[in-house]
C-alpha cells in the first residue's frame, strides 16, 4: 500500500502519531540511552566504475534505546539525506527523530552509509539507468551512488536483527524512516526482495560482515521528501512490478514547493499500482522534524 500526503506546516509530531500507529507502541516517555559509532558491517570503497575496489571501511550507526521499556520493542532505522554525497547519522532532524521514538518505547538507530566520495561497489551496467520521471534537479546522482547506500541500509537492518535478543527488539516490527536521499533508500527498501542490493555483488569480500543470514525486510516505512528511483531501477532491471498489496505500508510526505525532489517523484505512476491518496496542501518545501521538549529531552 502506498500513501502519499503533501504537507505545508503540518507539525511533524503528526507524522509521528501516524507512524506510531503502524507499529502499535505505547506513548509512555522513557529516558534515552545513546551509544555512538556502533560498527554494523564493512563496505568496499575506492572502486573504479563499481569494480576493482582498492579498500573497504567500517560502517557505523548510533543506537538510541528506551531505558526501562518493558517487553519486546519495535525498531526504527533512520536514514539521513544529503544527495548520497554529504551529511551523517548525527544530523539534527535524524537525531530528533531517533530520540522522539526511543522516548516512546522504540529502539532507534541512525545509520551512516557509504557516500559518493567513498566510490562504493555497484553492479556493472546499472549506471545506464535513467528514471522514468525526472523533473527534479536531483536523481540520486546516478545509480552508482544509490546502490551502496541501499546495500548498507539493508546490512544495518540485518545487523540489528542479529542483535534482537540483547536489544529487546521484536524482529517482526522493524520500520525505516528517511529524508531526501535517505527517503529514496527507504522507498527502495519497500520494493526490494531479500536478494536485491546484496546478491548482485556476491563476490564482495565484505559481504560476510553483513549478517547475510538475517532478513532485511521492514514492516513499515516513512518517506520524507524522497523519490521512487530505487523502485524504478529494480523494475528496470527485471521488468516486473515491485509494489503490491503484500509490500510494507509506506507513508510518504512531500512539499509542493520542493524543487529538489518534486512531489511527482514520489507518486505512484505505473499501471496496476494503487494511486496515492490526494492530500495536497500547497506552499511547503521541506518541513523539518521538530524536537518536542519533554522531561526526557526527547
Amino acid at each position: 500500500m502506498w500513501v502519499c500526503t503533501f504537507v505545508n506546516r503540518l507539525p511533524l509530531s503528526s507524522m509521528a502519531r501516524l507512524f506510531v500507529a503502524c507499529l502499535a507502541v505505547a506513548h509512555a516517555l522513557y529516558d534515552v540511552r545513546t551509544t555512538y559509532g556502533v560498527t554494523y558491517a564493512r563496505g568496499l570503497t575506492n572502486c573504479t566504475n563499481g569494480t576493482n575496489c582498492l579498500a573497504s571501511r567500517g560502517l557505523t550507526l548510533d543506537l538510541y534505546e528506551p531505558v526501562g521499556a518493558p517487553g519486546l520493542k519495535p525498531l526504527l532505522v533512520v536514514i539521513h539525506g544529503g544527495s548520497y554525497c554529504i551529511l551523517d547519522s548525527n544530523e539534527t532532524g535524524e537525531v530528533a527523530q531517533a530520540r522522539y521514538f526511543a522516548a516512546r518505547g522504540y529502539v532507534a538507530a541512525s545509520i551512516n552509509y557509504r557516500l559518493s566520495g567513498d566510490r562504493g561497489n555497484y553492479p556493472p551496467g546499472t549506471d545506464a539507468f535513467e528514471p522514468l520521471f525526472n523533473a527534479s534537479s536531483w536523481y540520486g546522482n546516478n545509480y552508482d551512488h544509490m546502490y551502496p547506500a541501499v546495500r548498507d541500509a539493508k546490512a544495518a537492518i540485518r545487523y540489528l536483527r542479529s542483535r534482537a535478543t540483547d536489544l529487546g527488539v521484536d524482529g517482526a516490527r522493524v520500520a525505516a524512516s528517511g529524508s531526501s536521499a535517505g527517503a529514496t533508500s527507504v522507498m527502495a527498501l519497500v520494493a526490494a526482495d531479500e536478494a536485491d542490493f546484496k546478491d548482485e555483488e556476491a563476490d564482495d569480500p565484505t559481504l560476510a560482515s553483513t549478517h547475510v543470514g538475517e532478513s532485511s525486510r521492514i514492516a513499515a516505512a516513512l518517506s520524507q521528501w524522497g523519490a521512487a528511483y530505487g523502485v524504478e531501477v529494480l523494475e528496470w532491471l527485471d521488468g516486473r512490478p515491485r509494489v503490491a498489496a503484500t509490500s510494507p505500508p509506506l507513508l510518504a510526505f512531500a512539499g509542493t514547493n520542493d524543487t529538489v525532489i518534486v512531489p511527482a517523484n514520489s507518486e505512484s505512476r505505473y499501471p496496476g499500482r494503487k494511486p496515492p491518496r490526494d492530500g495536497t496542501i500547497d506552499g511547503s518545501s521541506r518541513p523539518r522534524w521538530r524536537r518536542r521538549r519533554t522531561s526526557t529531552g526527547a
